[in-house]
């Protein structure tokens, strides 16, 4: 069927371009040469009219007529329509007028929010709550307690013990140094008194006993190093154990200098820990004890006063530092950003350099300093006050007992051995009183920066061994998708009923667009992930149904983007196989066609890489890559190439790498 014409007689041919080429009905025969001159002319120097593509040139339409089904948006495998990614379309649209003079409906676009600054976008973490923190140190208790070693056990019991002898010696001390007092008034004017050289030494004794660096002290800290040692590698341990152990999703949103910071403050755990057993039971007990020394020395009054001093010292210690909670957290977390912008740096070292970035991270590394800095100095100056404070409450109570002691021995109802007691007591009062305004303190600091951790300990392991999980076992190497849906944030399917089929021997290419699913389909593979619905095989068993270590043990991937241990070429290809032979590692190298590169290199296979391999160019890190691939020779291999235009060369180094599964290293 020929194509219609328009009512004067021309033909429209849309070209892409907006042509118009105009056709003049064909003529008679007789007239014909006559007017192909002309029309050769008007062919050679075509009329041309430029008008926009809308729905009435047909340049938006599909062959059947209809509006374009697809768009730029929905051409990628992982974007589909608006509406399924949960895109609301505008409200009712108002009519426009195009150049055409058609009124074709305009919508409203949606508003789009753009951050445009590094770090201004980051997730606030909610502070814990206490009863929830207390649950979470029960769950971390084995990891606390040397379970594993009697020997520290049998330490553990010592130091309580000496803890609880501390506690009975304290009050003896003013004691026998008011009775070295009253011996040495007794002999005073020549009068032959009791001796004071008896309570003289035993008082020396108690002093070098519980001093700070005294006997018990000294003893303590001695048999605690043990202790502390076990506490601080299980922490760290259980803490590297479980990052390992984090699914892909954790890994591709964390903040690398943020989580090495949350790491180095978890020792805030054993210092809770040390914390309680050091300070905050010894505190009550010589706070109680005190209590009772002084009501039954100097009575009721005294006793009164010292405890409206302890209750106010205490109350205001409890309210300044409970409002400066939320200043430590503010400091903790900008102490985080700013340790995180130095590790962003320095990990995006050449991004810096290629957009000449410099001036702009020092100006934003400063920013995060001054800020710190402010908030640092705005929790210092409220401490500040808080000691001030304190000690105008001491001074006010070891004054207010001196006079009573001093009018008590005026009227002979006291000796000044009384007064000296008094006054050590209450100095020795004090110490727990100061204790306990730092205890609290101490404790808050140790909880809020513990809650970090806290909270990375709780990340859930999102992929996990089945109970009873068998290992893998490779026979024919048979892969199979069957109905595989995906999904990374359980709103867009990433994939959506992929089935697919790769027989023994066989291999397979994936291709496609920027974002329709390849690597999806790789970290599924591998299991980085779990699927939403769907099944996938190896030799009939179902990847969810073995072990993960077994899985990835058959499975060799060479990503497109070759990362490297800050260490040899050595080490890095010695990496694919624990106890590789220096025979095993060479060959690995020439199967890699990097053996003799290395050798060009002054110091060989003990030449050093760089952080992430950034002193070897981009092929010598893929060379790399596939040397300790094929160290590994695994079951199952799989390679992350980008190639636009394929080679002979490249096709060769495809070859290779499958020839390697069997084991066919070139000689």
């Amino acid at each position: 069927m020929s194509p219609p014409l328009n009512g004067d007689g021309t033909l429209t041919i849309p070209d892409g371009s907006g042509k118009l080429f105009t056709i003049l009905p064909q003529p008679p025969s007789a007239l014909r040469l006559l007017i192909e001159p002309v029309l050769l002319v008007m062919v050679l120097s075509p009329i041309i009219r430029y008008r926009p593509a809308d729905e009435t040139t047909g340049l938006l339409t599909d062959q059947n007529g209809g509006p374009s089904a697809v768009s730029g948006r929905e051409a990628y495998g992982t974007f589909p329509n608006d509406e399924e990614n949960g895109y609301v379309k505008a409200g009712p649209a108002t009519s426009t007028a195009n150049p055409t003079g058609v009124n074709t409906p305009a919508q409203k676009k949606p508003s789009i929010t753009i951050p445009k600054n590094l770090g201004e976008v980051r997730k606030e973490d909610k502070p814990l709550p206490l009863k929830e923190i207390w649950a979470r140190l029960k769950k971390l208790s084995p990891y606390l307690w040397p379970s594993t070693s009697r020997k520290l056990q049998l330490f553990v019991t010592v130091v309580m013990g000496m803890i609880a002898a501390e506690r009975v010696i304290k009050p003896l001390v003013p004691v026998f140094l008011g009775r070295i007092v009253r011996a040495l008034a007794s002999n005073q004017n020549g009068e032959k008194g009791s001796s004071p050289w008896p309570p003289f030494i035993t008082w020396t004794l108690l002093r070098l006993s519980i001093t700070n660096g005294g006997i018990l002290s000294f003893t303590r800290e001695r048999l605690w190093i043990g202790v502390s040692q076990y506490t601080d590698r299980e922490m760290q341990i259980l803490c590297f154990n479980h990052l390992l152990n984090l699914s892909l999703a954790y890994h591709t949103k964390r903040n690398t200098g943020e989580v090495l910071k949350i790491i180095d403050r978890g020792s805030a755990i054993n210092n809770l820990f040390e914390t309680m057993l050091f300070t905050a039971i010894p505190t009550v007990f010589d706070i109680i004890i005190g209590f009772g020394v002084f009501f039954y020395l100097y009575g009721g009054l005294l006793a009164f006063i010292t405890f409206l001093i302890m209750g106010l010292y205490v109350a205001f210690a409890v309210t300044m530092t409970q409002q400066r909670l939320a200043v430590r957290r503010l400091l903790m977390d900008k102490d985080v950003k700013q340790r995180g912008i130095v590790s962003d740096v320095l990990t995006n070292w050449e991004s810096v350099k290629y957009f000449t970035a410099e001036a702009r991270e020092v100006v934003r590394f400063r920013e995060a300093i001054a800020s710190y800095q402010e908030t640092e100095a705005k929790l210092t100056r409220s401490w500040q006050l808080l000691f001030l404070i304190q000690n105008a409450l001491l001074a006010s109570g070891l004054m207010a007992g001196s006079l009573i002691i001093a009018y008590r021995s005026l009227h002979g109802k006291a000796d000044a051995a009384e007064f000296v007691v008094f006054i050590q007591y209450f100095q020795q009062l004090s110490g727990p009183l100061d204790r306990l305004g730092f205890l609290y303190r101490q404790l808050n600091q140790n909880t809020t920066d513990a809650e970090k951790m806290f909270t990375l300990l709780n990340q859930a392991t999102e992929v996990n061994d089945k109970p009873g999980a068998r290992d893998l076992v490779i026979s024919d190497g048979i892969i199979e998708f069957d109905n595989v849906t995906f999904s990374y944030d359980d709103r867009v399917d990433a994939l959506k009923g992929v089935s697919f089929k790769i027989d023994k021997g066989r291999s397979m290419a994936l291709v496609g667009e920027s974002g329709s699913g390849k690597s999806t389909i790789l970290r599924l593979l591998y299991r980085f992930y779990d699927i939403t619905s769907g099944h996938i095989y190896i030799d009939g068993q179902d990847i969810s149904e073995v072990t993960q270590v077994s899985l990835r043990q058959a499975i060799g991937i060479v990503p497109q983007d070759s990362v490297l241990w800050n260490d040899t070429i050595g080490a890095n290809i010695a990496y694919g196989k624990q106890g590789a032979s220096d025979e095993e590692i060479i060959a690995a190298a020439e199967a890699g066609r990097l053996h003799d590169r290395i050798l060009s290199f002054s110091d060989g296979y003990s030449t050093v890489v760089g952080e992430r391999g950034i002193r070897l160019s981009g092929g010598e890190k893929q060379r790399v890559s596939l040397a300790r691939m094929f160290l590994k020779s695994p079951a199952i291999l799989v390679s992350r190439f980008i190639c636009f235009l394929p080679t002979a060369k490249t096709l060769a180094a495809f070859g290779l790498m499958i020839r390697s599964v069997s084991g066919q290293y070139p000689q």
